[in-house]
């Protein structure tokens, strides 16, 4: 009977061994994760970090670029008189253009 518990203690031993040791290789390939997990992690956070830098930089650029163009503009006078011009010129030439009597004459203009 000795013997017998004894071999049943020595299997329960063995079977308890094999399982400490599949979760020692479970608990090691778990903690290499977690490492490259945290270190993605990290790398990660320096990227976004850099980025906030860049947009940053970026927006002080274009803030200042907006200033720029709206001294100019202020400056210039607008460029709405500019339009105007335009605008009354092409009125003008559609206007004689379609001027009554004008067909077939020669304005000489474009000659």
């Amino acid at each position: 009977m000795k013997f017998l518990l004894s071999s049943i203690q020595d299997d329960v031993l063995r079977e308890q061994d094999e399982g400490l040791d599949s979760l020692h290789l479970v608990i090691g390939r778990q903690r290499r994760l977690a490492e490259a997990i945290g270190g993605e992690a990290e790398s990660q956070v320096e990227l976004l970090g850099g980025l906030g830098e860049d947009v940053e930089r970026a927006a002080a650029r274009a803030a200042q670029a907006t200033r720029g163009v709206t001294d100019i503009g202020r400056r210039s006078g607008g460029t709405g008189r500019y339009w105007a011009a335009i605008v009354v010129l092409l009125l003008l030439i559609v206007v004689v253009a379609a001027m009554p009597g004008r067909k077939g004459k020669k304005s000489g203009v474009l000659e």
